[in-house]
């Protein structure tokens, strides 16, 4: 008979099993058999040896395009990787799969399934591996192992171990402080570094600080803290942890602004243009768009049938949700904070939404919606869905069929959703993508003759830049490197 530390163990290795299965799966499918025009551009940037790192990093002319968005740490993972692909270029094995995006994936599921076997007991060990395994086989996920940026996955890190924590503190909050050590760094940690990967990650930890100063100002009210069961060690702890992501958001405001823009002109010599930040501006709130994100990416996720019929399934899973957290979760003061928190946090990610499609309304493309950019907002619904199956309690131990059959159905629906046929969509990365075996075997054989097929100029310019930085011989020279796509404004790909 196992131990529960046997048992816990084993569950462990068995969801790291399978999601290091399908992160292999992914690559040897051909994954990393492709180069966005964008991350061309940037790998010419991040393995340029005549450049120190901090002038790489600080230097978002360069890393975004110009559109400053204060996530160097996310840049220094974005080097780690582009120093990977060099390496498997300068090795005869050229691949753009992203090492970073997908240890960042492995290390979410992880936490999440850490985290539900110790602190929700109710899921079971079935839940608990579903529901971290949900992130990893999520459409987001699906495609973030392509090198190109490794924001949102490591923002979607972040808001796991930062939502892991969170929950552990209220379940041990009667605990001594000092025995709650490891949560509070945990939570505090990952807050700071938060704003640092990428503006969601600013976003998240701004939502985790108004949304605890409004429930520390809901239960100053006498009457409330008694009708919600809050004592005064509850409120105590909870003004720490909103002092810590205030904090948090006070000083990625100040590096935003001050810091990194100083830095920026102490190694590149220019002021950032904040033009992309400015809320003020016209066109940066778009409600349609973003509720149709939203919408979309969630039935999308759920049932993996484009279109109308996901935004008709995400429309149906928010409102089955709300009607399960107000009608089915057992009454009681945690049954209310439960409701409050999943409607909140559905506003939230839908005004979240909306400045994202508002700001970069190329995101609702129909060959776009489905990236990585919904990665943490996956990490947010899992996190969600967790805590209301574990509020839902005995009722759910007494229908354990609940959760597989609920995951049985998804996989039903997605297995459809691949064969039915699919609308005819333009995609503006085709050239690209049909282009890529030559790209890849230009980058393995330095003698091959880059111009013997039709290549996009950025492609061009990647095999000269690396065969340049491993000195071998350029069978395209500068000089005869000729563009044979249309002029393409790059901004059009914005990150």
């Amino acid at each position: 008979m196992k131990t529960p530390r046997i048992a816990a163990f084993a569950d462990s290795a068995a969801v790291f099993a399978v999601t290091a299965g399908v992160l292999c799966w992914r690559f040897l499918s051909g994954a990393g058999d492709c180069c966005h025009p964008e991350s061309s551009a940037f790998l010419q940037n991040l393995t340029d040896p005549s450049r120190p790192l901090l002038q790489i990093l600080y230097d978002p002319l360069r890393t975004d395009w110009n559109l400053y968005q204060a996530r160097e740490l996310a840049g220094f993972f974005d080097w780690c990787d582009a120093q990977f692909v060099a390496f498997t270029v300068r090795h005869g094995h050229a691949t753009f799969f992203s090492a970073v995006n997908a240890l960042a994936v492995l290390a979410a599921a992880m936490v999440l399934h850490t985290g539900f076997r110790r602190w929700m007991p109710k899921l079971g060990r079935w839940g608990a591996a579903l529901l971290a395994l949900a992130f990893v086989l999520a459409p987001a996920s699906a495609s973030s192992p392509v090198f190109f940026r490794s924001s949102k996955p490591l923002t979607s890190l972040g808001i796991a171990v930062a939502g892991i924590a969170l929950w552990s503190l209220v379940r041990r909050r009667s605990e001594p402080l000092r025995e709650q050590f490891g949560a509070w760094t945990a939570f505090g940690v990952s807050l700071f570094l938060l704003p640092y990967c990428d503006r969601q990650g600013m976003f998240a930890a701004a939502v985790f600080a108004m949304a605890g100063a409004a429930f520390l100002g809901l239960f100053s009210l006498r009457r409330q803290a008694e009708f919600f069961g809050v004592t005064d060690s509850d409120r105590n702890r909870l003004a720490g942890a909103v002092g810590i992501a205030s904090l948090a958001v006070v000083a990625a405001t100040i590096y935003n602004l001050e810091i990194a823009p100083r830095l920026i002109w102490r190694f590149n010599g220019y002021r950032p243009s904040f033009e992309y930040q400015n809320v003020g501006t016209g066109g940066n709130f778009d409600l349609v768009g973003g509720c149709l994100y939203f919408f979309d990416n969630l039935g999308f996720t759920l049932c993996g049938i484009p279109g109308v019929f996901a935004q008709l399934a995400g429309m149906i899973a928010v409102s089955l949700w709300l009607f399960c957290c107000w009608k089915r979760i057992p009454s009681g003061p945690a049954g209310r904070l439960l409701l409050l928190a999943v409607a909140g946090s559905f506003a939230a990610m839908a005004f979240s939404a909306c400045m994202m499609t508002g700001r970069h309304a190329l995101i609702l493309r129909a060959d776009v919606i489905h990236s990585a950019y919904f990665m943490p907002f996956v990490v947010v619904l899992i996190l969600l869905a967790a805590a209301t199956a574990e509020m839902w309690g005995d009722a759910l131990r007494q229908r354990r069929f609940v959760l597989p059959a609920a995951a049985a159905a998804v996989l039903v629906l997605h297995w459809v959703g691949m064969l039915l046929p699919q609308p005819p969509q333009e995609n503006m990365l085709q050239f690209y993508i049909d282009s890529s075996p030559e790209l890849i075997r230009c980058l393995n054989d330095p003698e091959r003759d880059a111009e013997r097929v039709p290549l996009p100029y950025s492609y061009l310019k990647l095999i000269e830049h690396f065969r340049t930085l491993h000195k071998t011989p350029a069978a395209c020279s500068p000089g005869r490197v000729r563009t044979l796509l249309p002029k393409t404004d790059l901004k059009e790909f914005l990150p």
